[in-house]
């Protein structure tokens, strides 16, 4: 019959090869999940620069048709003179 003191260090041998492996499976998923955060910080500056620009060109189109609507009225080709 074997030794219940080398049965149990073989037993305490598996678990710290298989809790090696654990913690190499975890250093992989921490490290999957910073690059997942990078996209992710990535993917927000660029609909934030999106909006700034859809904001900027709102803007420019709204200064394009009040300029468009005072020459009509001072051309007189506004089909409501009075907008």
């Amino acid at each position: 019959m074997a030794d219940p003191i080398d049965l149990t260090l073989e037993y305490l041998r598996r678990l710290d090869g298989k809790l090696d492996d654990v913690r190499a499976d975890l250093d992989e998923v921490r490290a999957a999940l910073r690059s997942l955060e990078d996209r992710q910080l990535g993917v927000e500056r660029s609909i934030g620069l999106v909006r700034e620009d859809m904001s900027r060109r709102d803007r420019r189109s709204d200064a394009l048709a009040s300029r468009v609507k005072r020459i009509e009225r001072r051309l007189e080709l506004s089909e409501h003179p009075g907008r």
